[in-house]
């Protein structure tokens, strides 16, 4: 199965578009009945694997998989929604993972043969690892340490999800197609979001209005490094990036896709050290500083508030990281003091048992606040009502508190390996960068993380594609 990388974008572009548009309403159905009915004919009739994948992740990625009104809620996401992604089958299950399942079983039967590259094993080892530790770990915590059934429940399927996605991938044979799905997925996601907002469909954030955005959209930005490091730049690249700088100019994208494009532009800049590189970060740099200099700070808060509060909470939380004064926790803003309070209590509660300190707790653990430092602070946004009136919290929010929680100094530990390993990567494959949004979004939802396994285990296969085609030339000549 071949398709012409132009279709390849309107598809992914009319069904972002009309995911966007029928979000949280029942009209999502008039599309993801028809999606579901051909993924099975497609099994039925025993067609090719790889065109059922390469189906099942278009219909999959071009959803958002989070309710608006449960953005801040993302542990008990998915009531309400009738697109492919998260229609429910019974209790927590999806159909969409039903289908997973059962694409993984057909695979398994039609090319039972699995190769693992070598720069996808740090990737799949951390996950089958998360997986393992955390079955063992919480196995234990709910038959003897009063675990929350309800959490376990939502990070196993977290990870598990990961899991299957990761073998669903690695059972391809042809790669060429998934590749290009991955490459314009990540292009048409940010374009769609904001043709949808000019079009008039938003949704609500506090009380701002801001463009709805699919999972996919958060690791558009990598783009961004693809352009730079590439001589060739199309004209539908440089539309995607700008989009991407216009969802993060209206806070759309929150705190964590304003540290993505940071971390980006950093990583692009420092990859690529030519005259012409550091041309363009002082022109940008110098920009920043004449717009400053004309512009006051009440302009740009009257113009986007939410957008400057991001970047003060952004500031303020790497301020007391680098500082770790608790001293200073009063005066940081109110969503990065939350993260920093369950950050200390996390560490304070782990540091009572070696396991858990090592290892980290597993899902549905707990913590509390024997300090009184939550003392004040409305967290009814943050936490479930049975977590407030226990005063036991058995989530946490960013990766900086969660993977200690769960998986503990190794687990930290490992996942900074795995991190540091693809960003050395990215020279080879820009879809390496897809580590950074997987990193600050772990156990968000699994849309996410899926998503971000798609796409680094897709930057080796095209990867390993690249180098077989040189060696084929080479044989040529």
């Amino acid at each position: 199965m071949k398709l012409e990388t132009h279709k390849t974008h309107i598809y992914c572009f009319i069904l972002t578009s009309i995911n966007l548009v029928f979000h949280e309403t029942v009209f999502s159905l008039l599309l993801a009945i028809p999606q579901i009915i051909l993924i099975f004919y497609l099994i039925v009739s025993q067609k090719d694997y790889d065109k059922v994948v390469y189906f099942h992740v278009m219909f999959l990625f071009t959803t958002l998989a989070v309710p608006y009104s449960q953005l801040t809620n993302p542990g008990d996401a998915g009531a309400g929604l009738f697109n492919y992604s998260r229609l429910k089958l019974i209790g927590p299950l999806a159909v969409s993972q039903f289908l997973m399942v059962t694409i993984l079983m057909y695979g398994v039967i039609k090319s039972p043969r699995m190769r693992v590259l070598k720069e996808q094993k740090p990737i799949i080892s951390l996950i089958f690892y998360f997986f393992i530790t955390g079955i063992i770990l919480s196995g234990f915590g709910l038959a003897f340490n009063d675990y929350s059934y309800q959490k376990f429940l939502t990070y196993i399927v977290y990870i598990s999800v990961l899991v299957l996605t990761a073998v669903m991938i690695c059972l391809i044979k042809n790669h060429e197609d998934i590749v290009k799905l991955v490459y314009s997925l990540l292009l048409m996601a940010p374009i769609a979001s904001v043709v949808v907002y000019l079009m008039g469909v938003s949704t609500s954030y506090g009380s701002s209005e801001i463009p709805g955005m699919t999972e996919v959209a958060y690791f558009s930005p990598i783009l961004i490094y693809k352009c730079f490091s590439q001589r060739k730049t199309s004209l539908i690249e440089v539309i995607s990036i700008i989009c991407c700088l216009y969802l993060a100019t209206t806070g759309a994208t929150g705190g964590k896709g304003i540290v993505v494009i940071f971390l980006v532009m950093i990583l692009t800049a420092a990859s690529k050290m030519s005259v012409k590189t550091i041309g363009y970060v002082f022109v940008l740099c110098g920009a920043s500083i004449l717009g400053s200099t004309f512009i006051t700070y009440e302009q740009i808060h009257n113009y986007n508030g939410l957008l400057l509060y991001k970047l003060e909470s952004v500031r303020m939380l790497l301020t007391f990281i680098f500082d770790f004064d608790m001293g200073i926790i009063n005066i940081l803003p109110m969503s990065p003091r939350v993260r920093v309070i369950e950050l200390y209590l996390i560490l304070q509660q782990n540091s009572t048992n070696l396991v858990y300190l090592l290892f980290g707790q597993g899902f549905g653990g707990w913590y509390e606040d024997s300090v009184g430092y939550f003392a004040g602070i409305d967290l009814k946004s943050a936490f479930s009502p049975e977590e407030l009136d226990k005063s036991r919290y058995h989530s946490s929010h960013d990766f900086f508190t969660t993977i200690p929680f769960f998986h503990g100094i190794v687990g930290t530990v490992f996942m900074g390996y795995v991190s540091f390993y693809y960003v050395t990567k990215i020279r080879n494959n820009y879809l390496y960068l897809s580590i950074l949004p997987f990193l600050l979004s772990i156990y968000f939802n699994n849309q996410f993380g899926a998503f971000a396994i798609v796409a680094l285990l897709t930057a080796s296969m095209s990867t390993n594609m690249s180098t077989q085609l040189i060696g084929q030339g080479q044989r040529k000549e």
